[in-house]
């Protein structure tokens, strides 16, 4: 894989899921991030790991999840499936079955609060799964998820992201989107949408009233194409009844003769009634941006995507995680530029930036850019904030600017001082790419899905895996 790829594939995960942690109030320097068992060996487990999520009701389970970057040609790759651990990260078992098969791409995971045995698994192609037994068997949960008279299994659809409703777990909602299109060669396709059950996933129906058009074909009077992806999902816990989402912004034109410019802004829309009635846009202060000019174009596309969290008790304070990225494809070549603005939190009636002390890199592959995984918000302290960086090394040994970064005071600040164990991989490789985080019931370990590079720019195959942090003491 080259360093172009490396950082679509980067980008494009940190799309359909978003990661969580905690992180506790005193850094000691003995805390050192180091490799759990559960690595991707190129000859036993050929694969990329994406989501990972501790039960939140048991300190010593947490689940974690395998998928591919979506192929605009095609189904992606097979995966590996879905790993459970119940003894903290010390040793990981295969939960897959003949219905949620070891090869499918598992986007996103959402555990049951009440009942750490229901468990729900969005995947590629395949949609939505339900165990009830803490993984030992699986059942596909996808009746009335329908667009276009399609339904899943669908090559081009994935359930990229889900949650449940936490006073009620017989509420859950996922978004369904043309995955494959989230690709940024693919420009704008149509997108199913947003979906709501309230049986436990028995049956859904369509929630998209309010959202923007889910499918936009290309008309050559204005030469553009604009479509949106619901892209994460966050239920917040002191009030349930909102549910706030961020969506996937793509607008994709082509140059021809008229040099034109494709434009995007990062969206976020909520419902004060469980996805009932119309859903509310909530985006003001959020960043827009614009593919770079370029000679010798023959297609623009850019997108944005908002990955949110929230704290877990005290007043309600909601952040966002900018994914913005550009992207020129001329006769010869694409050029990838990613164009994130880190963090955001909600206040005031708008959102304002809270990036500083993140790092800003501009190189072949970035333009002023901060790429953050979803905040993590301490439950204990709602000030203190936990965010994942990638794609900020750039292959350089000696920037060490990707990996973890901690905030104490509600994000106005960030600190690089919770990495210890990330420079440098059990091979040799440099640049750790913090994609996901989340920490146990107990708050006694900490777990991060993390992507190697080597200084060369070359994926670190045999070094992409689960990470863990023990021990916390809060």
């Amino acid at each position: 894989m080259n360093r172009i790829d490396s950082i679509r594939e980067i980008v494009l995960v940190t799309m359909v899921t978003g990661c969580v942690a905690i992180v506790p109030t005193v850094v000691h320097a003995q805390y050192v991030w180091g490799p759990t068992t559960l690595l991707n060996d190129p000859f036993t487990l050929p694969t990329s790991f994406g989501t990972v999520v501790a039960d939140p009701l048991d300190p010593n389970t947490v689940w974690a999840a395998t998928s591919h970057l979506p192929d605009p040609l095609g189904p992606p790759e097979p995966a590996s499936g879905i790993f459970k651990s119940t003894d903290g990260g010390e040793t990981w078992t295969q939960m897959n079955d003949g219905n949620l098969t070891p090869d499918m791409n598992v986007l996103d995971i959402a555990i049951d609060p009440s009942d750490q045995n229901i468990v729900y698994a969005a995947s590629n192609v395949h949609g939505v799964f339900k165990t009830t037994d803490g993984g030992e068997s699986w059942t596909a949960k996808n009746d009335g998820i329908l667009y276009k008279g399609l339904s899943f299994p669908e090559p081009q659809w994935g359930a990229n992201a889900i949650a449940i409703d936490p006073s009620d777990p017989n509420i859950v909602y996922v978004a369904v989107s043309n995955v494959n299109q989230i690709d940024i060669e693919a420009g704008a396709g149509d997108h199913p949408g947003f979906f709501k059950s309230t049986d436990g996933g028995e049956s859904w129906s369509e929630r998209n009233n309010g959202l923007p058009p889910r499918y936009d074909p290309f008309e050559l009077f204005d030469l553009t194409s604009h479509t949106v992806s619901v892209s994460d999902i966050l239920v917040l816990p002191q009030m349930p009844n909102v549910v706030v989402i961020g969506v996937l912004d793509i607008e994709a034109n082509a140059e021809l003769l008229f040099g034109l410019t494709a434009h995007c802004k990062g969206r976020i829309f909520y419902s004060p009634n469980r996805a009932e009635g119309n859903w509310i846009e909530r985006s003001v202060g959020l960043p827009s941006i614009s593919q770079a000019q370029g000679s010798g174009g023959v297609t623009r596309v850019c997108g944005s995507i908002m990955l949110l969290s929230a704290a877990e008790t005290g007043p309600p304070a909601v952040y966002a995680s900018h994914t913005g990225l550009g992207m020129l494809i001329t006769l010869n070549d694409a050029f990838l530029k990613s164009k994130s603005k880190g963090v955001y939190k909600w206040g005031g009636g708008t959102w304002t930036r809270k990036s500083n002390g993140l790092p800003v890199v501009t190189d072949e592959y970035n333009d002023e850019a901060t790429n953050s995984c979803a905040v993590a918000v301490a439950p204990v302290n709602p000030s203190i904030l936990l965010v994942g960086i990638s794609a900020s090394d750039a292959g350089d040994p000696l920037s060490d600017r990707s990996k973890v970064y901690a905030s104490r005071n509600g994000g106005d600040n960030w600190t690089k001082n919770w990495d210890q164990g990330m420079s440098v991989s059990p091979h040799g490789y440099t640049e750790a790419n913090v994609l996901f985080l989340d920490i146990n019931a107990a708050q006694t370990k900490a777990f991060a899905s993390v992507t190697w590079n080597n200084v060369e720019g070359t994926a670190g195959i045999e070094d992409n895996g689960i990470w863990r942090l023990p021990p916390l003491r809060f």
